[in-house]
């Protein structure tokens, strides 16, 4: 969601863990916002020569989108 408010500004990273050899722990941590939130760039992050890139969406909406896309099959 990050990248739509802000117009692939700040754009997702790959998430991997490489292996080290030692013992580590990782915690997640996910924040999203209400399911009904329109997410949509921000005024800041768009201009007459950056138009947004991406069109509004529900949060909810974006998430199931990205989940789907996660886990769908690729045949």
């Amino acid at each position: 969601m990050m990248e739509r408010w802000t117009n692939c500004l700040f754009r997702s990273t790959l998430h991997r863990v490489m292996p080290t050899g030692k013992e580590r722990y990782s915690m997640a941590l996910f924040l999203d916002p209400n399911p009904d939130c329109i997410v949509e760039c921000l005024k800041s992050c768009c201009s007459d020569s950056s138009p947004p890139r991406f069109p509004p969406i529900r949060s909810g909406d974006h998430l199931r989108e990205r989940i789907n896309v996660a886990y769908s099959s690729s045949s």
